[in-house]
């Protein structure tokens, strides 16, 4: 066996794949974590890289092609709709049965489990690290202002209708300070994920899938319910997509009324005394549930995990790095410094202490949350879906956009999926609701 070793202080050295959860910070943040790490084991220098959302996927691929030409990673951060993907592709270690997972700690200590993809259910890849649950964050000092009962937030229709009259109060340069638009896109950038898009289409009754994994749903008339209300927010101006015109921001920052997000910057943008925050929005911001659609309320639950690679050469070193970063007190302070939130259920309850109303919404989501569907090839649809909805945000950016063509749009893409499921008969777990 191998290993490579720093030759200035002869340290074995483990490499660590993330990608940026915090931004820029997220190097800063990693580091203190990595430092405390090594000042436990001198031993061991880690190595930090961080990968682009956009580009990690293509370059877990090209490792385990064997197409990568630079140093491959040990530990690397796994979205949750990529964990089966690359379990069935043999690209992660299993968790072993000791020194990972402390005795107690079973799948009950989470919010959702680690990466079950085997057709038994049972085998382990991935340790959570931290959660998304979407929630709706709103500014209650804009809705008194307006005249907007937040009751209207319960639903599609109403919904809509606050949009509207958020939107009609804009136009007329009414007494909204700052803000350009109802609601932010998620991320403020230039995508819509499958994740996204997933909360409309349960909400209006549809799946990505059929009930036996076997066949894509994006030609069922539910679906595309979903994916039409969705876009039409952004189509209709509710919604806008960033442009050059608009200044970099999004809910947190005091730019937009609304925002769907899984965040929770409760140290930073939500902090009064915090230098990042917009004080008008830390002193008046609001979560609710999201709006309950035509075949009732769900939201989406994902998240990302921690993982060993299989061309990993020091196993036993990495899983012990994986079980530092996520011992539960480490885990939280993590969460906090990146605004999210932890995927330990004693985590998310420190987490709150000081926003008991925020809490009750947050937990009440996990009990309408639902995971995507657990397919061998899921990380292959994701990437299908993707690129559905970049063209259809082009479409709609040259004024193009109709139902008629998202109905197009997404016949071709229920195409796309059919083919890939049917290299993939086995091995999958319908989506469900969290327990």
């Amino acid at each position: 066996m191998i290993i490579r070793s720093s030759r200035r202080l002869n340290r074995t050295e483990l490499n660590f794949w993330v990608m940026p959860n915090a931004g820029f910070a997220t190097r800063p943040i990693l580091d203190q974590y990595i430092q405390e790490f090594e000042k436990r084991r001198p031993d061991v220098k880690v190595n930090l890289t961080i990968h682009p959302w956009s580009l990690s996927w293509n370059r877990l691929m090209d490792v385990i092609k064997g197409r990568f030409t630079g140093i491959p990673p040990d530990v690397v951060q796994i979205g949750t709709t990529w964990v089966a993907t690359l379990a069935y592709l043999g690209a992660l270690d299993k968790i072993p049965q000791e020194n990972v997972l402390p005795e107690e700690d079973k799948n009950s200590a989470y919010i959702w489990d680690p990466g079950a993809q085997s057709e038994t259910g049972k085998e382990l890849f991935c340790v959570p690290w931290f959660i998304d649950i979407r929630v709706l964050y709103y500014r209650k000092d804009l809705f008194q202002q307006l005249n907007i009962p937040v009751e209207s937030l319960f639903d599609w229709k109403g919904f809509s209708e606050a949009c509207a009259e958020i939107l009609k109060h804009l136009r007329r340069g009414g007494p909204v300070s700052n803000i350009i638009a109802p609601v932010a896109i998620p991320g403020q950038k230039l995508g819509v994920l499958m994740h996204d898009l997933a909360p409309w289409i349960w909400e209006a009754g549809g799946d990505f899938c059929s009930d036996d994994l076997m066949r894509g749903h994006f030609d069922d008339a539910a679906t595309m319910r979903g994916c039409q209300f969705y876009f039409d927010l952004i189509q209709q101006g509710f919604m806008p997509l960033p442009a050059n015109d608009l200044p970099q921001g999004n809910f947190f920052t005091g730019h937009y009324a609304m925002q769907f997000s899984g965040s929770w910057p409760v140290e930073t943008y939500l902090n009064p005394n915090s230098q990042y925050c917009s004080r008008e929005v830390a002193e008046n911001f609001a979560v609710a549930l999201l709006p309950a659609g035509p075949q009732g309320r769900y939201t989406f639950l994902g998240g990302s995990n921690l993982a060993v690679s299989s061309v990993c050469q020091k196993t036993d070193l990495a899983w012990e790095f994986i079980h530092f970063l996520t011992e539960p007190s480490r885990q939280l302070e993590h969460a906090k410094a990146i605004g999210s939130l932890p995927a330990r259920i004693a985590s998310m309850e420190k987490l709150f202490d000081k926003h008991p109303e925020a809490k009750k919404v947050f937990w009440d989501s996990i009990g309408h949350a639902r995971r995507l569907p657990r397919l061998i090839p899921l990380g292959s649809v994701e990437q299908i879906i993707s690129k559905m909805c970049g063209r259809l945000l082009a479409l709609i950016r040259a004024g193009d956009y109709n139902h008629k063509r998202l109905q197009d749009q997404m016949q071709m893409v229920n195409d796309d999926i059919n083919s890939v499921l049917s290299l993939h008969r086995y091995g999958s777990v319908p989506t469900e609701k969290v327990p």
